[in-house]
């Protein structure tokens, strides 16, 4: 998957799509920070991003290439499918109980829709897959490094200018603070990780490179995942394992060895946050209590660890109880049992939804919610509450073209981590914090088109 079996690339012979392709790898982390900041207006934040500035400017430079391949695209059953939805959220703006956020969240899919295009016209990208891969695993390191420097530097008091970490993900829930890096949230950092780290567990369990670095590379990423204490990212990352482990099966020892990374990396990981918790003097927590409310929380309250003081906590000192945030999981719940309970409202909802963007309006109009800013945090369910059935159907239909396109090319990894990201969707909804979803599942699909078309062209991928 990632070993160093493609030609030296020369710059200076790349277009500006093919350099901007090489580099959208490192800005799909800058995700969120940092960001111009517009104000909160209809029920939305208005601001933009780096990623979405250089989405932008990668369309941009792409449109010639686009238009000389519009007969091909014309002919492509994904690009028609995927056509199809996006026209389908733009229909649905002419019922949208809230038509500014309908139309800025149309204007976000129409960006990604762009990108799908620029990247699906360009075949000369399909020489550069396997540096794309390799430049997404090394910026995975990079902003994992800057993940810890997080955790350490609010443990040490760092003020939050100096670590880019909101006050909500400091140490005064867990003891510890949970890291967002360059996303806007943990559970967002931990998504961008999903990708990487099944990447580099493919390419350990078949040798693909060299074992021990890949090793150490993947351990570290495991264990920045599991400090974000994202219950859906690491959910979909066991999933997506076991996938994988069904996949390269026939590796026996290299799974095992592969699985014992994984458990090794959640170890490490739960005792550093603990070690960090620990030095952190201003929350009142401790080494072991840390790590049995992080445990809780990641169980939804039902495995605790025994309630003791940590043998490295201060003397006579108990430390403050940091465990499971019920809140976190009912007010999920909440929002999926309102959201279903509008869509069944009426038949119009049922088949065509409230209308794109229109979720936060809907449960104010509807349920008499205190907020319009209130999202489902499940994709499948707002996709049905504001597209109705029609939205959904084309949305899995979208999904189901890649699988097959993914299975018939033997990219079983990209199924992986289709079914990784499949399972967080369950977890939060929108598309401005997870752009990076949408892009990885076209780089995937460009994947599958190349080797349907040369089976020797990515062997390294």
């Amino acid at each position: 998957m990632l070993k160093q079996r493609t030609k030296v690339i020369n710059w200076d012979k790349l277009s500006w799509s093919e350099r901007l392709f090489l580099l959208l790898p490192v800005f799909l982390f800058f995700g969120f920070q940092p960001h111009i900041y517009f104000g909160s207006y209809f029920g939305m934040n208005f601001d933009l991003s780096i990623l979405q500035i250089f989405l932008g400017l990668f369309v941009l430079v792409s449109l010639p290439q686009v238009w000389r391949a519009r007969k091909d695209l014309a002919r492509n059953r994904a690009v028609w499918l995927t056509a199809l939805f996006v026209v389908i959220q733009a229909v649905s703006l002419f019922w949208a109980l809230n038509l500014v956020r309908a139309t800025m969240t149309l204007v976000v899919i129409l960006l990604l829709f762009a990108v799908f295009l620029s990247m699906v016209s360009n075949k000369k990208l399909q020489k550069l897959l396997p540096a794309f891969l390799q430049v997404l695993v090394v910026a995975a390191v990079g902003v994992s490094v800057f993940a810890w420097y997080q955790i350490v530097g609010d443990a040490l008091g760092l003020p939050a200018w100096a670590t880019l970490l909101p006050d909500v993900y400091g140490s005064g829930v867990f003891g510890f603070a949970r890291p967002t890096a360059l996303a806007a949230e943990p559970q967002f950092l931990a998504s961008l990780l999903v990708a990487p780290i099944l990447l580099l567990a493919h390419s350990f369990i078949k040798k693909e490179d060299d074992s021990k670095k890949t090793a150490w590379i993947l351990l570290f990423l495991v264990a920045t995942l599991v400090a974000t204490v994202s219950r859906g990212a690491a959910l979909g990352l066991a999933i997506g394992l076991v996938a994988l482990l069904v996949v390269d099966r026939k590796y026996v020892k290299r799974c095992l060895a592969a699985v014992g990374i994984f458990v090794l990396g959640t170890f490490l990981a739960l005792c550093a946050v603990g070690l960090a918790a620990q030095v952190n003097q201003r929350v009142g927590a401790n080494f072991y209590g840390s790590i049995r409310g992080a445990v809780s929380h990641y169980t939804l309250g039902k495995v605790n660890l025994p309630d003791q003081t940590s043998s490295l906590a201060p003397a006579g000192s108990q430390g403050t109880e940091h465990g499971y945030v019920e809140e976190s999981t009912t007010s999920r719940l909440s929002n999926s049992d309102m959201a279903l309970s509008i869509w069944k409202d009426d038949g119009k909802n049922i088949a065509l939804g409230v209308g794109l963007g229109s979720t936060g309006y809907a449960y104010k109009q509807y349920q008499g919610y205190h907020t319009d800013k209130a999202i489902v945090n499940n994709e499948y369910l707002e996709l049905l509450l504001e597209g109705g059935l029609l939205s959904l159907l084309a949305f899995l239909a979208m999904l189901a073209c890649l699988v097959i396109y993914l299975a018939k090319s033997k990219q079983l990894v990209w199924i992986a981590i289709l079914m990784a990201f499949a399972v967080q969707w369950c977890f939060f909804s929108g598309y401005p914090n997870a752009m990076h979803v949408f892009v990885l599942l076209g780089v995937a699909y460009l994947l599958a088109s190349a080797k349907k078309r040369s089976p020797r062209a990515l062997k390294s991928t």
